[in-house]
């Protein structure tokens, strides 16, 4: 497998658009080879769910033989359309006509619903897709009527391109769209996000960030507090107390110039942090790479 660039090797079944709940899900379910196919090239289906029934976490088809088409805990049903669009993951049967799944539907009581039931792993999005092939699919799929799925149309589209590597999901011209879950966000390879664990910022709230790459090509991000500065070592997943010490204590003091006599700042300060108009020398602890920003 390998990261996704062409939006060709993308599916309706991997990246799950609901637009209902305007929630965009993707998920390396094997697409090309379903366990129960059911009404995917029809505009309905024989599935009904069943939140408000005997069984809360249920889904139903009663055309169905779920036994004897070797579905069993943990394979994906895949819901197309309707309020509970989703890749909902089985727990369990309830005869061969019936699915327990990992969350209740609630209480829709809809009929009509395209599904499929798919193998957990093995779709072409298993090792993830970059930001700009998920929105250059999504574009096609906006555009494209009459394939047998939703058309997507006549709903608000989720994504601003403002790059190739920098996209806004949802705000106010784009509905309140949102990536469904982490599991998701996680199988997007580029954007220029991740997610980091404040909890290990000692002291303060996060009020700036600049990532950078270091002459040696190991990744960074300098994150300033009010109080103090941490760099963030990607590569080993740490963080090093690097604010400056001994003279030096925040505030907004600047080295200053009076009768050809410098009177150097004795206070550091986050005013221009990341603006580019500035040169700060940091040494990492435990290494010898030396990086400014100008």
């Amino acid at each position: 497998m390998a990261i996704i660039t062409d939006p060709d090797n993308l599916d309706r079944l991997q990246v799950l658009v609901d637009y209902y709940n305007q929630k965009i899900g993707i998920k390396p379910v094997l697409s090309s080879a379903p366990l129960v196919d059911y009404g995917l090239l029809a505009e309905t289906g024989a599935g009904e769910t069943q939140g408000d029934q005997a069984y809360p976490y249920a889904f139903k088809d009663a055309t169905q033989d779920f036994v004897t088409s070797g579905v069993a805990s943990g394979d994906i049903l895949t819901i197309l359309n309707g309020q509970n669009i989703d890749h909902w993951t089985i727990t369990g049967l309830v005869g061969s006509t019936g699915l327990l799944v990992n969350s209740a539907f609630g209480a829709t009581g809809e009929t009509d619903i395209n599904y499929a039931v798919l193998t957990e792993e093995g779709g072409t999005v298993t090792d993830g897709a970059t930001l700009q092939a998920v929105y250059s699919f999504l574009k096609e799929e906006w555009k494209t009527a009459g394939s047998g799925f939703v058309d997507l149309i006549q709903f608000i589209f989720p994504l601003e391109s403002i790059t190739r590597e920098q996209f806004e999901i949802g705000g106010a011209t784009h509905g309140d769209f949102d990536w469904r879950d982490n599991s998701t966000r996680e199988l997007i390879r580029t954007g220029g996000w991740a997610k980091l664990d404040t909890d290990n910022i000692a002291s303060g709230v996060v009020r700036a960030l600049l990532p950078f790459r270091a002459n040696n090509s190991n990744r960074y991000i300098a994150i300033g507090t009010h109080s103090h500065l941490y760099l963030y070592d990607d590569g080993a997943g740490s963080y090093i107390d690097i604010t400056p010490t001994s003279n030096y204590t925040a505030g907004a003091q600047h080295t200053t110039i009076s009768s050809g006599t410098y009177t150097y700042n004795t206070m550091w300060t986050l005013d221009m942090f990341g603006e580019g108009r500035w040169m700060k020398r940091m040494e990492m602890k435990g290494a010898n790479d030396v990086f400014c920003r100008r």
